[in-house]
């Protein structure tokens, strides 16, 4: 199913927000990094153009029953699936930036899980009138969990060589303050009640999004001097707080290929960078 309404929204891109996420994610700001006209974070968009959502209309959970662009799905939980990102100009301290957000699909399939949706969503970034950003991403709607199972502890397994690395964790105040800067009331994030009782996860989950700019970093932070234009990424499991979360990446000509480990050696997230000079 298709859906082709646009909803349009419009935000300022502000020095005081950059340096939330700075101090949120534990990255250092850079020399002048805070003055108008800087370039941001690549990962500055998650704060932009948020849905201010009232409390009355928030589900159980955290989550918007609905809003402008998204539609009511009867299913009790949501997880981020991934998507894709393409880098077509700098988002800049100062800038004035409009969102235009819309479904792209809409699918019901069946699994191991039950009844699942899948939404498929497009924003884009602009600013005054310019292409800065495009961003796809797959949000998937899940049936209750019939019952808390025990989850067998994993014995470790090794990680894939790679070419270059980092080694990061996410503290409960540090999952508390990217749901603040983001706008995100989703309670697996910072109420461990609901995340293990309700949802049957072993703690507080670490926001996709997170694991999005763990990955953003890594590539930047090994790639001096390069763009990146244009990046696929995927969510394959679930990262937990205070958990050690190794970002690994590999070279390749066609695109480095980077993925999240956990310490049992489970793949929780990958990326493919389709384009970067």
């Amino acid at each position: 199913m298709s859906q082709s309404l646009s909803v349009k929204t419009d935000d300022v891109l502000t020095a005081s927000m950059v340096a939330r996420m700075y101090a949120t994610m534990d990255w250092d700001v850079p020399e002048n990094g805070l003055e108008t006209g800087a370039p941001s974070p690549l990962n500055s968009y998650l704060m932009l153009c948020l849905d201010l959502i009232k409390n009355d209309q928030l589900r159980p959970d955290g989550l918007a029953y609905e809003d402008e662009a998204l539609p009511f799905i009867d299913l009790p939980r949501r997880v981020w699936g991934g998507g894709s990102l393409k880098f077509i100009n700098p988002l800049r301290i100062g800038d004035k930036v409009s969102r235009t957000n819309k479904i792209i699909d809409q699918k019901n399939k069946s699994g191991s899980m039950g009844e699942m949706t899948f939404v498929d969503l497009m924003n884009d970034y602009y600013v005054d009138g310019v292409h800065c950003l495009s961003e796809e991403l797959t949000l998937i709607y899940l049936p209750e969990r019939l019952e808390l199972a025990d989850v067998p502890e994993k014995s470790a397994a090794s990680r894939p060589p790679c070419d270059y690395a980092q080694s990061v964790s996410f503290s409960p105040h540090q999952l508390f303050r990217f749901s603040a800067i983001t706008f995100n009331a989703h309670r697996i994030h910072f109420d461990p009640q609901h995340a293990q009782q309700v949802e049957a996860y072993p703690d507080q989950v670490v926001h996709g999004p997170i694991q999005t700019s763990i990955v953003l970093n890594c590539w930047q932070q090994n790639n001096p001097g390069k763009s990146l234009k244009h990046i696929k990424l995927r969510c394959n499991g679930s990262a937990m707080v205070n958990q050690t979360l190794h970002v690994q990446g590999v070279r390749d000509d066609g695109g480095d290929h980077l993925a999240v480990y956990n310490n049992h050696g489970e793949e929780l997230y990958t990326a493919q960078v389709l384009e970067a000079y």
